[in-house]
């Protein structure tokens, strides 16, 4: 059987906390509400039995699903699934970090690489330094329920922001910030979500589950993604806050400081669909292809690099 414990705090909040899984079984926890009859599943295998269908099991409703597998990898990851009592609500679906879906090509001196593919101290192109080296892989599994689509992930088809950007299906989580041309010529970052009214972009409502990565740099970087200009890791205010207990810890484990200045002024989605709105139907969204060189007075970041990866 996993581990798993029960944390308490103010007005009615609570967090059960998984933490690990046995890795030569097939197993499932769940956490029932024997009040109400609903329960949360935590699946620690990639083939979960079927909670519900057991004989004598005392839930009626799911109403949630966490793949808690690749906990098994990092003792000291964890998953979190907090419950407001007074809303009613379960948060898990806000804490989550943008990030590529699995598959997705990064560029990288040697060619395009599966974004999954890459390990701490490779070498990724980026649009304003040159080649830089990874300094921490963020990678975590989700399922999704039924009718919770905020988190599921957008896609976008060949070609849809422009001069066949990008070359292949990108797919991204909603709140992962690609590189736009707001046409005045300035180069702005935007959530995926907010390009969901253009042609060839859409959710995928009816994803069930996904495997997200993302990478950490010494500075918040732009990288190429299927020819797609998109950001890494930003550790802003809102990351932060909303990041889980394992993606806290794994970051507190890297020295020096984290990347909190933005590569490119940040539209948030509401600023970025009237931004959007304004600019003429068929408009090239896509900036023109640039790579730079390293500045001289960032050289020395390259001594807090330390090559670490963590499953969160």
């Amino acid at each position: 059987m996993g581990a798993g414990g029960v944390e308490s705090g103010a007005s009615g909040t609570s967090a059960n906390i998984l933490t690990e899984g046995h890795p030569d079984a097939t197993e499932s926890i769940a956490l029932v509400d024997p009040a109400s009859g609903d329960y949360i599943v935590f699946n620690m295998d990639d083939d979960p039995p079927i909670v519900g269908d057991m004989p004598g099991f005392p839930g009626t409703t799911n109403v949630g699903t966490v793949d808690g597998h690749a906990v098994q990898s990092n003792p000291g990851a964890g998953y979190s699934y907090q419950y407001d009592r007074p809303t009613g609500e379960y948060a898990y679906r806000e804490t989550f970090v943008p990030c590529f879906a699995a598959g997705t090509h990064i560029d990288t001196p040697g060619g395009p690489c599966k974004v999954e593919d890459l390990r701490p101290g490779n070498m990724v192109s980026t649009r304003d330094h040159g080649p830089r080296p990874v300094r921490m892989v963020l990678k975590r599994r989700v399922i999704f329920t039924a009718h919770d689509h905020r988190d599921k992930p957008i896609e976008l088809k060949p070609g849809a922001l422009g001069r066949g950007v990008p070359v292949r299906m990108l797919v991204l989580s909603p709140n992962h910030r690609l590189l736009v041309d707001d046409g005045k010529g300035r180069e702005v970052l935007v959530p995926a979500k907010a390009l969901t009214d253009l042609p060839g972009i859409r959710q995928r409502l009816g994803a069930r589950r996904v495997i997200y990565i993302h990478l950490v740099m010494d500075l918040h970087e732009i990288v190429s993604a299927e020819s797609a200009a998109a950001e890494t890791y930003l550790a802003g205010d809102h990351a932060m806050n909303a990041a889980l207990p394992g993606l806290r810890r794994a970051l507190a484990t890297l020295p020096g400081p984290l990347p909190t200045e933005a590569a490119r002024p940040l539209f948030g989605a509401a600023a970025a669909r009237r931004m959007l709105a304004t600019l003429p139907a068929g408009k090239c969204l896509a900036p023109p292809d640039k790579h730079a060189s390293l500045p001289r007075e960032q050289e020395r970041l390259r001594g807090n690099a330390q090559w670490v990866s963590s499953t969160f």
